[in-house]
């Protein structure tokens, strides 16, 4: 089971069990093991991630007393877009410190919230600003694993969305990663958020599965154990 943190408040768990070994309490013990891990880092939440159509993973969260909270499409390319419809006006550029407010503001309008150790993430330049005419109007981070690319808090602004700004970066980031090397780019969208899945689709990503996101309770009984 792996455990991540976008935010620095919420904790992602998601892991797997051999089929061969399922049935001994092996999934319960693991989770009870990642709640621990979660409540001594005093993370403020957990969110256990089950594919659609994993039937034992949505049996553990309802056992553990864990409401969906969410459901996103996992989506991934596999060819560098084409060229064209590069902006000149609009620019990429790594983050520094100066952005922390603007970039905050934001990530906030568009998730709810900033994550708690925003600039931490400036050092490796991975966080990326979108300037258009000169202001910043939009943000990404990209990140590798291995020969995949992620792109992680895609937002832009709202008085600048449906101007083809978007579409224009997420082209560019994506060429970017297969350039230097990657053979495919991922990235996650809500299941109810048509229009952020119509710009990724027009772009060229396809879905590859479908994801629940459970609110683990962290300050509460442990799940029962099976026997």
């Amino acid at each position: 089971m792996g455990l991540d943190s976008w935010d620095g408040r919420t904790v992602e768990l998601a892991g797997t069990v051999d089929p061969a070994a399922r049935g001994r309490g092996i999934g319960t013990a693991l989770l009870e093991e990642a709640v621990r891990v979660c409540r001594d880092r005093g993370s403020a939440r957990a969110l256990l991630i089950v594919p659609r159509p994993s039937a034992a993973g949505h049996h553990l969260a309802r056992r553990c007393g864990a409401p969906l909270e969410h459901s996103e499409h996992a989506l991934r390319l596999d060819t560098a877009p084409a060229p064209g419809g590069e902006d000149p006006r609009t620019r990429l550029r790594p983050a520094t410190s100066d952005d922390l407010s603007v970039l905050a503001d934001l990530l906030t309008a568009a998730f709810g919230q900033a994550p708690v150790h925003l600039e931490a993430g400036f050092a490796d330049g991975g966080t990326l600003v979108v300037e258009h005419d000169g202001a910043v109007v939009g943000t990404l981070r990209r990140q590798r694993d291995g020969r995949s690319a992620g792109i992680y808090g895609f937002a832009v602004a709202p008085g600048f969305q449906g101007r083809g700004i978007g579409r224009d970066v997420l082209r560019r980031v994506s060429r970017r990663s297969f350039t230097e090397g990657a053979t495919s780019v991922r990235l996650e969208v809500a299941v109810e958020n048509d229009r952020a899945l119509g710009l990724y689709t027009s772009v060229g990503f396809s879905r590859v599965q479908t994801e629940d996101y459970y609110d683990l309770p962290l300050w509460t009984a442990s799940p029962p154990r099976q026997s």
